[in-house]
């Protein structure tokens, strides 16, 4: 959830983004500010839902919309060590151990 905010902002300023996406989230900060609402602001709660609503729906249709392929690369799936493929062919041969928790350990090679 605390990455929430550094993706939104790394995906307002990619330029592969479209124009038309980033826009939802500015006119949601604009709907804010302006003293116009659905529901006034004079009622302490009440007032508050309509903004609430519309800053979320906004964000979530920002980020359902968006490319998949740029939202899965700035969260980092696809920076996973595992799925890696080499680059230029090149692979690193090496061993590893495997530490069971009651000690027991397995060497392997690849």
């Amino acid at each position: 959830m605390n990455r929430l905010p550094t993706l939104f902002l790394r995906l307002m300023l990619d330029k592969r983004v479209p124009l038309k996406l980033k826009i939802l989230p500015v006119i949601a900060v604009v709907y804010l500010l302006l003293p116009w609402d659905f529901i006034p602001d004079l009622m302490p709660l009440i007032g508050w839902i309509d903004d609430i609503v519309v800053v979320i729906l906004s964000i979530g249709i920002f980020f359902v919309f968006g490319p998949l392929s740029i939202l899965t690369r700035n969260i980092g799936q696809n920076h996973d060590l595992d799925n890696e493929q080499p680059v230029n062919g090149k692979v690193v041969e090496g061993k590893y151990r495997v530490v069971d928790d009651d000690g027991d350990t397995t060497e392997t090679s690849q």
